[in-house]
């Protein structure tokens, strides 16, 4: 049975910052394997092979780059002394593996070192190596580099969350048209659409239309919301520009985005009165 874990995240001490070392282990049979230290060498992953107590027993060029240390500054030394921030993290996995003789699997590390501005992620498996008795000896470890694919997939979904904002726009838009075109006559259909579609569009909690002639504000449309707050919003219009100075605001083409009606309108306690009837605090505001 294999595991799989979250992510690990950790970062190099900033400004260079020295790292007290442990000293390198004397003694260590590492036995030389040539075939197996030609896939070390040519591997375009990341390979290591760490002790039960998380010393690097073996690692390539291609792994060290997480921390910037060279293969050498690495052998017999702790997964501690070498990437501290990832030490608690390493050292869990493979006392589990130890314990339980299951690998675990797509492990994410990220991390950024104190030498470059960029943060860089590998996806990492974990899998215990055994001798002829059966006996776990270490745990070797397999690192992919996926840096460049999350930033593909970073770059995807921020153009797929706008183009499906762009069709949500025109979608909208398009179904008002239709509105308008079936209801030449009678606006209220129109205002009613309007509403409909914009609370649908910004997922709001309610969406009201209001009309400003001269210096009056009326209530033309509005999300229904339930029985008892609808007609708490009914009750609050009519009323003169000067109650509402927010829409005296947005008639002359502001947009305006408040985020706590409660703290930030102060005195102009109009809008700040509706939400409190309608149950809501941030408003968005915009003329049309």
């Amino acid at each position: 049975m294999e595991s799989t874990q979250g992510g690990l995240v950790g970062k190099e001490p900033e400004g260079g910052a020295a790292v007290t070392r442990s000293p390198p282990m004397s003694g260590v049979p590492l036995p030389q394997q040539p075939a197996l230290q030609l896939i070390y060498d040519t591997a375009p992953i990341g390979l290591a092979f760490l002790s039960p107590d998380c010393r690097y027993m073996q690692i390539n060029q291609r792994l060290t780059e997480i921390c910037g240390l060279s293969v050498e500054d690495h052998l017999g030394r702790s997964v501690r002394d070498c990437v501290p921030a990832l030490a608690d993290a390493v050292e869990g996995i493979v006392r589990s593996i130890m314990k339980t003789g299951e690998p675990v699997i797509g492990i994410e590390v990220a991390g950024q070192r104190a030498d470059q501005s960029e943060e860089r992620s590998w996806v990492t498996y974990w899998h215990p190596l055994r001798n002829p008795k059966g006996e776990i000896v270490g745990v070797n470890v397999v690192a992919e580099e996926v840096t460049e694919r999350k930033r593909t997939e970073a770059v995807l979904a921020a153009n797929d969350k706008a183009l499906r904002v762009s069709v949500e726009r025109q979608t909208a838009t398009a179904d008002i048209l239709k509105v308008i075109a079936s209801s030449p006559s009678d606006v209220r259909p129109v205002f009613d659409a309007i509403a409909e579609r914009s609370n649908r569009l910004t997922g709001g909690h309610s969406t009201a239309v209001v009309r400003i002639v001269d210096d009056m504000v009326d209530l033309v449309a509005f999300t229904s919301v339930n029985p008892e707050l609808d007609a708490a919003l009914r009750a609050s219009f009519p009323r003169p520009v000067s109650a509402y100075p927010l829409f005296d605001l947005i008639r002359d083409g502001q947009v305006l985005e408040i985020a706590d009606s409660e703290s930030e309108l102060g005195v102009r306690t109009g809008a700040r009165d509706i939400g409190r009837a309608r149950g809501f605090r941030s408003l968005l505001l915009t003329h049309r």
